[in-house]
């Protein structure tokens, strides 16, 4: 599943089954208009045909060769853009589109592909984006010429249009020549909105994609969340021993169980790009908050969980997950093993994770989650990692909250049943906390 927020009316998703009937009214209401350029009206008669078509881009999509998006806009589908299937074999994609004809002169098409070229190269790692248009269609071709691709020559009798052939004008734009994410109208955060979430057949378990939640309370409760993260290790020491061992300045990152985003945006304050991996549509409606305010367009959000990542083989240069998924123990060798597969040679993976046995905070959480954090749960993941090629990092750091308002605050998110007892024992406003940081570099 995908989908971003273009900008404040504009709106890319993929499709769901249930949206046949919508596509094939939009598809009918516009016969004519999109039979002058298209080739393929006249097979499609009724919502079945509408339906195979989501199909087939719902199948390419979990074979990893790229998304076809529903285009809204204010609230309505007027359109198609998306990719061919990608060829990765020569880190290339062609990318398709059309439109509703009472949605044209909006600027929507040029948007819309300014953000499928910028997720090719900053996402997918693609060298080259092909947009192939009709000779005669005018409109068609100002979008890649807007765009500043290049016109590289006329592909003679390219298409069978009815009854004649037409001509196409094939355009390119290379990754060493693309600026267009620098443009204020276009390219936008691919941050997931969790508002209508269209189901999709990527699975993790027995569970759809869209429909991954979890009983963490910080899924619901965004400014306690917030809070959580704002008191935990105020210094950011954990930070920077992770810079340290591997710093991330001008690196692509991805960060695993992304939540709010609140590390993210701290990665991408240098990184040269920052992809969110997030299960849990709650959790990425609370980033998408976060990132339209963001200043930077360099942080992506990905709806997906670790077990299978839509990112190629050999991407990213570091891997972060923080309190996320991998909790040492063989439930997390798949997520694993899909981490080894993205990252480069040489690329660091980092796992953060409390101390249970040390510090303050140690205590609370033994005492608020025995069966969770028991007495050697800290040794039992050091030797679980460390036989599975990390190293062992820890950090002495503190949780410091400004008032007690806001650690009752926190205290009622992430210890709603005991919150009260545990906050009568509180010795001040800054608790002592041990945090675990295993490493691995990939050979």
């Amino acid at each position: 599943m995908f989908e971003t927020q273009i900008d404040d009316e504009l709106r890319l998703r993929t499709f769901c089954e249930d949206d046949a009937k919508t596509l094939f009214r939009v598809v009918d209401e516009n016969r004519v208009h999109l039979r002058e350029w298209l080739p393929w009206l006249d097979a499609n008669t009724t919502s079945k045909d509408s339906l195979a078509f989501i199909q087939s881009t719902l199948r390419q999509e979990a074979a990893n060769q790229g998304f076809t998006c529903a285009v809204e806009f204010r609230g309505r589908i007027v359109g198609v853009a998306g990719y061919h299937p990608i060829r990765w074999y020569n880190k290339s994609v062609e990318i398709g589109y059309w439109l509703a004809r009472e949605a044209v002169g909006h600027g929507i098409m040029t948007k819309c592909c300014r953000f499928l070229i910028s997720h090719a190269f900053a996402v997918y790692g693609l060298n080259r984006v092909q947009i192939p248009a009709a000779v005669g269609n005018r409109r068609s071709r100002a979008i890649p010429e807007r765009l500043g691709f290049q016109m590289e020559g006329i592909i003679r009798d390219a298409e069978w249009l009815y009854d004649h052939f037409v001509d196409h004008a094939m355009y390119a734009m290379l990754k060493r020549d693309w600026g267009g994410e620098q443009q204020d109208d276009g390219y936008s955060l691919p941050a997931t909105r969790s508002s209508n979430p269209t189901p999709s057949n990527l699975d993790i378990g027995e569970q759809k994609m869209s429909e991954v939640t979890y009983p963490y309370p910080g899924a619901v409760n965004v400014a306690a969340y917030e809070l959580l993260n704002q008191c935990t290790d105020p210094e950011r020491k954990v930070e920077g021993i992770i810079n340290g061992i591997a710093p991330w300045r001008g690196k692509i990152i991805v960060d695993i169980g992304a939540g709010s985003g609140f590390h993210s945006v701290r990665f991408a304050e240098e990184g040269a790009h920052v992809i969110g991996i997030e299960p849990d549509p709650r959790l990425r409606q609370q980033m998408f908050d976060r990132l339209r305010g963001f200043p930077d367009r360099k942080i992506s959000l990905l709806a997906s969980g670790a077990e299978s990542i839509p990112l190629c083989s050999d991407y990213a240069d570091m891997v972060y997950a923080r309190f996320a998924y991998f909790f040492g123990t063989s439930a997390c060798l798949s997520g694993l093993t899909e981490v080894m597969r993205i990252l480069r040679p040489g690329g660091n993976f980092f796992i953060v994770d409390v101390i249970p046995e040390w510090g303050e905070w140690g205590r609370i959480t033994r005492k608020a989650y025995p069966t969770v954090f028991y007495p050697n749960y800290h040794v039992d993941q050091s030797h679980f990692y460390e036989s599975h090629g990390f190293t062992t990092h820890r950090v002495e750091t503190v949780f410091r909250a400004p008032d007690w308002e806001t650690m009752k605050t926190v205290f009622q998110m992430d210890f709603p049943e005991v919150w009260e007892e545990l906050i009568q024992d509180l010795p001040s406003l800054e608790l002592s906390y041990g945090i675990a940081v295993f490493h691995r570099q990939k050979k």
